[in-house]
């Protein structure tokens, strides 16, 4: 967990690049105060890969 105030002065624009073969997608995104929730969700149920994933966050 990281504090988005010391490393932005703006709140950043969150990416999410999949590394395995489930389809995995940004669900929802939440705010509090300087703590952001990024919570993620599995599109299909299959066998698949452990998920794996990286989540960059670009400032605007």
């Amino acid at each position: 967990m990281r504090n988005v105030s010391k490393e932005y002065e703006v709140i950043p624009h969150i990416i999410l690049t999949n590394q395995c073969n489930c389809f995995i997608y940004v669900f929802d995104i939440k705010q509090e105060g300087t703590q952001i929730t990024i919570t993620l969700a599995i599109g299909n149920n299959f066998d698949a890969d452990l998920a794996k994933y990286q989540l960059l966050a670009l400032p605007f």
